[in-house]
């Protein structure tokens, strides 16, 4: 829920987006968002900031950590800040669910007559 506070140490799925508030080596693998192979080190935020906008994932540095990404190193406090649908993770799957298919020139015939087409 947001506000909670998380613990996540090395081997933590990180369960929500959330800021970190407090961190000790800290490095998150966001290959799930940003295709990046190598896991970014990441950093505390000041506690009176943690009100502040999230970032996009992605960068070293960053004092954010996303729902569905993996701690690969260190530990640290965060406060979570969305969950579910209103997580950089739920939002590509919002915009997945959106897309519409385009019928091919096999859909509504039978398998039959579809592999004897050219």
């Amino acid at each position: 829920m947001r506000g909670d506070t998380v613990l996540l140490a090395e081997g933590d799925r990180v369960p929500a987006d959330s800021a970190l508030v407090d961190c000790v080596n800290v490095s998150v693998d966001e290959s799930a968002l940003t295709g990046e192979s190598v896991p970014v080190r990441k950093s505390a935020l000041a506690t009176e900031s943690v009100s502040a906008p999230m970032g996009a994932p992605g960068g070293g540095g960053t004092p954010w950590v996303f729902s569905g990404t993996l701690v690969v190193k260190g530990r640290a406090i965060a406060v979570v800040k969305g969950t579910a649908a209103n997580t950089e993770l739920g939002w590509i799957g919002t915009a997945l669910r959106t897309i519409e298919t385009d019928r091919t020139p096999c859909n509504g015939r039978s398998t039959a007559s579809c592999a004897s087409s050219p």
